[in-house]
């Protein structure tokens, strides 16, 4: 909770694609070489499951999962742009999350 509202600069309790995109790439240092703003945008649409347009904690959290110790991703049934290999690297990149293959 502590770590989505340093990213929720609205404090909206949302996140948008332009403060997510803010979080890997100037937070976690993401570059575009890693992960273009496509793959950001697919990542966000992957991650808003009740289409708001927007990615909720409780959204990202079904995503991660509850304890991100344990780095368990579980991936939601969605249309999606973005291909497994690279959604598992920018993870990787990011959070050393295991692989998604």
């Amino acid at each position: 909770d502590v770590v989505f509202s340093r990213f929720d600069k609205d404090h909206s309790g949302y996140l948008e694609l332009t403060e997510v995109k803010s979080a890997l790439r100037r937070a976690l240092h993401v570059p575009h070489s890693v992960v273009s703003d496509v793959e950001i945008s697919s990542l966000c649409k992957l991650l808003d499951l009740d289409g708001s347009g927007s990615v909720s904690i409780d959204e990202l959290v079904d995503f991660v999962g509850p304890d991100p110790e344990s780095r368990r991703v579980q991936c939601h049934t969605t249309t999606s742009t973005m291909s497994t290999s690279t959604m598992s690297r920018t993870l990787s990149s990011t959070h050393r999350a295991p692989s998604l293959e």
